[in-house]
């Protein structure tokens, strides 16, 4: 799985979703979905109650879908600083791992 995103998209996409993210007992709750797929990727988060679905452009090569930690990844893409900045996720979301590259300037 493979998917590219501008920092300026999917940090605007994660706050679309980020009031759906349950905190409840149910630890994939606090998950967003990533759904890559035909240069476009769906982010969706629910807390069993309410579902938030975003769309956005994206490059993708290899699509699969996987879940990630929705404050983890909200703070990784708001530390980058240059809003055209470009982000990749890749992995191989069947073995668990998931990796995050982003280039330009970052804060960390």
């Amino acid at each position: 799985m493979k998917a590219q995103f501008t920092k300026s998209n999917l940090l605007t996409a994660l706050q679309n979703v980020r009031a759906a993210v349950g905190d409840g007992t149910l630890p994939i709750l606090s998950h967003v979905l990533i759904t890559p797929k035909n240069g476009e990727t769906k982010i969706t988060a629910t807390d069993l109650d309410l579902r938030a679905t975003t769309t956005l452009k994206s490059g993708v090569e290899d699509p699969a879908a996987f879940t990630v930690h929705a404050d983890t990844l909200l703070g990784l893409v708001s530390r980058v600083t240059d809003p055209e900045a470009t982000i990749v996720i890749s992995g191989k979301p069947s073995e668990g791992r998931v990796s995050f590259l982003a280039t330009g300037a970052q804060k960390f």
